[in-house]
């Protein structure tokens, strides 16, 4: 199993969506014609659905019901524009660090070390169906809603069509159609995400791994001159191994650092104002679609935190598995390679969201803490 596989499906959403351009396009006018899908979806089904949101927020605002309605789907869709324009833009770094998980430093043969790895691209895949599969469901209720409503009205009721014309149907078949692609879309960028910094973890697993043997499994018995240069060779390795790990995981937060932090603020009030929303309707269907949103936003932030917390976990085992080697019987020579590694092992690594504040499950409950507080001061205010 490559190490990548978990984004197949991640993919495929990019490219339907026109956010990733396809390394199996060659030729030239195939190439062109990508392009112009990619600017002809983006520019139709997404901005388009982003201008229609703003000038129907434009015409509710002070209606704090109906603000709260349209700011929910342009909030999410301000967020992954950031995420589009990062992938648009550092599309080449983000492809270097897929092609740096399948190169020789990131991948092992041997059956034991294997494991390891797709174990992980195991869990990943399962993460990103999931949610990917809850965001499908949530996306298809809130285009679909309307027709269960007696009016039966567009899901972003701008502009304004009699419900006889044909025209009418149109653009609510075109509202449901970018609606659901454009989650399908935000869903993969998303998993890329998650699933980077999961297979980031995945690597420092597996490093402790190896540090947990460089005093075993040598031929020559220990203390001799043969023992120790393996020795030697294997910390060595371990350490050149770990400064790789650390580039990667900075390149990840170099790249969608800020991205991720546009998508935590938009989230945080996203569910502050679906909380506040299913407070003031009586419509069950409305609810049951309003509770599936909220779950979802919830769901999202989840898969950075949790994945980064993961990361966090495994990379203070590193220093754990340094003192678990045999490293007294190796040289002082190996004793100061691995001296070095554990004290930079010391302080964790981490993906952290514009600089602001790591990606964990502390953060994630320091999230529905503001959001629930957010939640509060806007139902007092409503009440009033």
């Amino acid at each position: 199993m490559k190490n990548t596989s978990c984004f197949r499906f991640v993919m495929l959403g990019m490219v339907l969506t026109g956010v990733w351009f396809p390394d199996k396009i060659k030729n030239k006018y195939y190439k062109i014609l990508y392009v112009v899908y990619a600017v002809l979806y983006q520019g139709v089904c997404f901005f388009g659905i982003v201008l229609i949101e703003i000038l129907r927020l434009l015409e509710v605002l002070g209606d704090i019901e109906k603000t709260a309605q349209v700011s929910l789907l342009l909030l999410t869709h301000l967020a992954q524009f950031a995420k589009i324009v990062t992938i648009w833009g550092r599309q080449s770094r983000i492809k270097h660090l897929l092609h740096t998980l399948e190169s020789p430093a990131f991948n092992r043969e041997e059956s034991e070390k294997k494991f390891i790895l797709d174990k992980t691209t195991k869990l990943a895949s399962l993460v990103c169906n999931t949610y990917s599969s809850l965001v499908f469901v949530t996306a298809a209720m809130f285009g679909a809603f309307p027709m269960f409503q007696a009016d039966f009205y567009v899901p972003l009721a701008y502009p304004t069509f009699s419900t006889s014309s044909p025209m009418y149907y149109t653009v609510y078949g075109y509202q449901l159609f970018s609606i659901i692609v454009n989650a399908f879309g935000n869903t993969g960028m998303d998993n890329l995400i998650g699933g980077l910094t999961g297979l980031a973890s995945a690597q420092l697993d597996l490093l402790s791994h190896e540090l947990t043997r460089v005093g075993d499994g040598s031929e020559d018995p220990a203390g001799s001159l043969g023992y120790s240069i393996e020795c030697n060779k294997r910390a060595v390795h371990c350490l050149k191994y770990h400064q790789k790990i650390i580039r990667f995981v900075e390149e990840i937060e170099s790249i969608f650092g800020v991205a991720v932090f546009c998508q935590f603020a938009s989230s945080c009030i996203i569910a502050c104002m679906t909380a506040f929303r299913m407070t003031i309707t009586n419509e069950p269907t409305q609810i049951i679609n309003l509770v599936f949103y909220l779950l979802t936003i919830l769901i999202e932030l989840l898969v950075y935190c949790y994945f980064g917390d993961v990361l966090i976990n495994k990379s203070q085992q590193v220093a754990e598995a340094v003192y678990a080697s045999s490293w007294q019987q190796t040289s002082l020579k190996t004793q100061r390679s691995l001296m070095l590694l554990m004290l930079r092992a010391q302080r964790p690594l981490s993906i952290t969201a514009g600089k602001q504040f790591n990606l964990s499950l502390e953060t994630f409950v320091v999230i529905l803490k503001s959001s629930y507080s957010y939640f509060a001061v806007l139902n007092n205010n409503g009440a009033e």
